[in-house]
């Protein structure tokens, strides 16, 4: 039998049907919290005046909006005013973590990128961000750029608290770079509709999960 769900104002096949089993609790946070500074402070984009932790705010509160709406996730938002590694801490008792990020570089690359940490990461992280970064890049029509690894203070954080089990899954998304010169003037609809996708992303990884067992 199957259920259907309606995220981000499209119609989504969930192919198994809630039952009674342990709900799933995902963390969600936006990265660059409100006092960051020196390094902490995020990407830039000098056309326009927004900063990424703006733009993580708004697709941070998407994802968790729509994923409220999912009968086998718990989703919490999460907004630590200190530091990167201080939220990956935070996310301990999780089965889900992810901290909602924007990229820059050149004001011409794009693209979506998840990121898993490179010491500790496991097939799971990498298989939840591999849901996320492919409906991201599906619905506002960017370059799939993959998945990476580094020990990004948000994973660092998360691993500290020893986050991880077999059944637990964690990462960073860069949902596009934000300093994308022929992208500026929609910069706000491409992060509510990246958050929209992301929450399907997490939608399946759960579903996934459940035909593991």
């Amino acid at each position: 039998m199957e259920n259907f769900l309606t995220i981000g104002g499209k119609r989504y096949r969930q192919t198994i049907t809630p039952v009674e089993r342990n709900k799933r609790k995902v963390f969600i946070s936006a990265g660059h919290g409100p006092n960051a500074s020196g390094e902490e402070w995020g990407a830039y984009n000098p056309g326009v005046k927004i900063s990424e932790y703006t733009l993580n705010l708004l697709g941070a509160h998407t994802t968790v909006d729509d994923l409220k709406e999912a009968p086998n996730l718990i989703p919490t938002f999460y907004d630590d005013p200190n530091t990167l590694w201080g939220t990956g801490k935070a996310s301990q008792g999780h089965d889900i973590a992810i901290e909602v990020h924007h990229n820059a570089a050149n004001g011409v690359a794009q693209g979506v990128e998840g990121w898993s940490h490179k010491t500790h990461g496991d097939p799971m992280d990498i298989k939840l961000l591999e849901f996320i970064c492919a409906e991201i890049s599906h619905e506002i029509g960017i370059p799939n750029r993959g998945v990476k690894q580094a020990n990004f203070g948000f994973l660092s954080g998360a691993e500290a608290v020893e986050h991880h089990k077999d059944t637990n899954a964690s990462g960073l998304i860069e949902f596009y770079f934000m300093d994308a010169e022929n992208d500026r003037a929609k910069m706000l609809d491409m992060t509510k509709r990246a958050g929209h996708a992301m929450a399907r992303g997490i939608i399946k990884f759960d579903e996934y999960m459940e035909k593991q067992k």
